[in-house]
């Protein structure tokens, strides 16, 4: 009965020896990491003297697990079950739910910054001969901020698109972080002070060589600094931004840290925000504007240069999105 099962079954001693399986376990033919697995359920059901189930992903492979005791003689049953096309097929179902709501998001993004670029170059063009010079002055500003933002959505959109055929180019060049770090804090003085949040940047050494694409590196700090403005508690009157640069525990590396008192990134999450198209499902996420592509870009820009970017944050903590950077020899 237990041959004709389309499920792996291995029965294990307390020596943690087979004492039978199955032939869809042998017909299986699993790597050693499985069989270790097996055998670490096994050990945990007869420490416990409790069976359970748990899901795994091996060696490309997702397993469904389940365990249970048998009393006489005292041995562990673990039914194993390769879901890989399940978990697969929900993974696709998933991202298709993504790129659906990515098209809506985007959609929206772009006709927010065109709407106002045309309305306000019609009253322009309708009331120019009676409009003073400030006026004009003020719309012409709002039309090129507006432009200024269609055209960083429209990279994003581009660089989306190297990044998916593995394409994005990265330039090396020899350069002082500090002072790069300074530049694209100043790109963000109008925007800091009209929403009352407080910045500081801090390094342990001036200047700071190192090896990088100056350009790239500017966009993932844009985009770290330009996400802490966004996502700060909006009901504080004490949001602050801290940019530091430090050494890092490898002798040829630097770390650069973006902290902030937002409302702070959970556990689940830390990992899934750097996928392409993921947002927090959340009301601040939504009220904001976004395409959900920044984080995944500046992570495939990191990666490029050979190193990392992670965070560190809990619920209602604030951020510390870090990433390190090779120094220049």
């Amino acid at each position: 009965m237990l041959n004709s099962l389309d499920e792996g079954i291995g029965v294990l001693d307390q020596q943690l020896n087979f004492v039978f399986v199955n032939d869809k376990y042998t017909n299986l033919q699993l790597e050693d990491s499985v069989i270790q697995e097996i055998k670490g359920i096994a050990r945990e059901v007869f420490e416990k003297k409790q069976g359970f189930a748990v899901e795994k992903e091996l060696e490309g492979h997702f397993y469904s697990f389940n365990s249970v005791i048998i009393d006489f003689p005292f041995q562990v049953l673990v039914r194993l079950e390769d879901i890989t096309n399940t978990k697969e097929l929900e993974r696709l179902k998933k991202i298709d739910a993504m790129k659906t709501e990515f098209v809506s998001n985007i959609s929206h993004e772009l006709r927010t910054p065109l709407s106002a670029i045309k309305a306000y170059a019609e009253t322009i063009k309708d009331s120019i001969e009676s409009m003073d010079p400030d006026m004009l002055s003020e719309f012409m500003g709002i039309i090129l901020d507006q432009s200024s933002h269609l055209q960083f959505l429209l990279d994003q959109l581009l660089d989306f698109s190297r990044v998916e055929e593995n394409n994005l180019s990265i330039e090396m060049s020899d350069y002082n972080l500090v002072q790069l770090i300074e530049d694209t804090m100043k790109d963000f003085s109008n925007s800091l002070q009209d929403k009352k949040v407080l910045s500081s940047f801090k390094s342990f050494s001036d200047p700071v060589l190192v090896h990088a694409d100056y350009s790239r590196i500017k966009q993932v700090l844009f985009n770290l600094i330009s996400n802490a403005i966004k996502y700060r508690k909006k009901e504080s009157d004490n949001n602050k931004i801290d940019v530091l640069l430090e050494e890092s525990s490898l002798p040829d590396e630097v770390i650069v840290s973006v902290n902030d008192n937002g409302t702070g990134i959970s556990e689940e999450f830390r990992e899934k925000i750097f996928e392409k198209f993921f947002r927090i499902d959340s009301k601040l996420t939504y009220e904001e504007e976004g395409t959900g592509l920044g984080l995944s870009i500046a992570k495939e820009i990191i990666q490029k240069h050979g190193t990392k970017i992670w965070v560190e944050s809990g619920s209602d903590e604030g951020a510390n999105f870090r990433f390190s950077l090779k120094k220049a020899e």
